[in-house]
């Protein structure tokens, strides 16, 4: 997560799946300090609302997946996207490539793109986000190192079989 801060100056954030919600266990803040984020460690944020939580539903199983789409997909931030046709839409680019993305769907005026942390099955341990200003960094362009950063995580705990306890 330093490494990742470090190369895009953006505060990076790590979260786990806990029912419904993402839940935030670390936030490095990164060079926007003015910048407003509502996310705090221990804080949650339901998961149809946030890059990371998209990141970490896509590679949840179809039960979850379905729970969350057949709930009520509550608009959180300007953005929010509260139609499940849509939502499926991006849960399924997000599998596909690997990197979830949110515009101002968490609060407005933010931006983001995560990357799930996957055991060696498949299944999700956490999140890896970054966050910035709308308009200021183009999240398609540093998407990437949010998944060049989880794909050596992910390899790592594909190699190391004592990692799938967690």
């Amino acid at each position: 997560m330093f490494d990742l801060r470090r190369a895009t100056g953006l505060t990076v954030q790590l979260g786990v799946l806990e029912g419904n919600d993402v839940v935030y266990i670390e936030i490095l803040r990164g060079q926007y300090r003015d910048l407003t984020i509502p996310s705090r460690v221990g804080g949650r944020v339901p998961c149809h609302a946030t890059a990371g939580g998209k990141a970490l539903l896509a590679h949840s199983p179809d039960h979850l997946v379905e729970e969350v789409l057949n709930g009520p997909l509550e608009k959180i931030g300007p953005g929010t996207i509260t139609d499940s046709h849509e939502l499926r839409a991006e849960l399924d680019l997000a599998r596909r490539e690997g990197i979830a993305y949110e515009r101002e769907e968490s609060h407005a005026g933010l931006a983001c793109a995560a990357s799930p942390i996957l055991r060696g099955d498949g299944t999700t341990v956490a999140a890896i986000s970054i966050t910035a200003p709308v308009g200021v960094v183009e999240m398609r362009l540093v998407g990437p190192a949010v998944h060049a950063a989880t794909l050596g995580l992910n390899r790592q705990m594909a190699a190391a079989p004592h990692w799938a306890q967690l």
